[in-house]
């Protein structure tokens, strides 16, 4: 299982499997594991990739993840904290790249998809999609 020792975490599907991603701050450290769940019926899950991103993000940073791309094995996310930024991260090289800087007095959150499985009827009302 994974343990539940992250601070933030996010939770994706991508190429038909469930992949969990964690930031955990300890010991002024900034640490993101990676799992995929290898097994939906045993709920068994495996660590596929860790990284030190405090030599990347800086120590007093807090990640807020926004979205992945498995295909590419690309991870979204913004911090925040003094210098707010949108940045990707690339497991394969473990480099980040921002992608975008947020002024000091600019105010702007970034919030992950989340897609809907549902569909709406004609009559207004929900039902769960098939």
């Amino acid at each position: 299982s994974v343990e539940d020792t992250s601070d933030y975490g996010y939770i994706v599907q991508s190429q038909g499997r469930m992949y969990a991603m964690h930031m955990d701050y300890c010991n002024g450290k900034c640490q993101l594991s990676v799992w995929v769940l290898e097994d939906y019926a045993s709920g068994q899950w495996t660590l596929k990739h860790t990284a030190d991103m405090s030599g990347m993000i800086g120590h007093d940073e807090v990640c807020t993840f926004v979205a992945v791309n498995m295909e590419r094995k690309s991870i979204f996310f913004q911090t925040n904290g003094w210098n707010e930024k949108l940045v990707s991260y690339h497991m394969e090289n473990q480099r980040c790249r921002v992608i975008f800087s947020f002024e000091r007095d600019f105010n702007l959150r970034c919030e992950p998809y989340i897609p809907s499985y549902t569909e709406w009827l004609s009559d207004g009302l929900l039902k769960a999609a098939p």
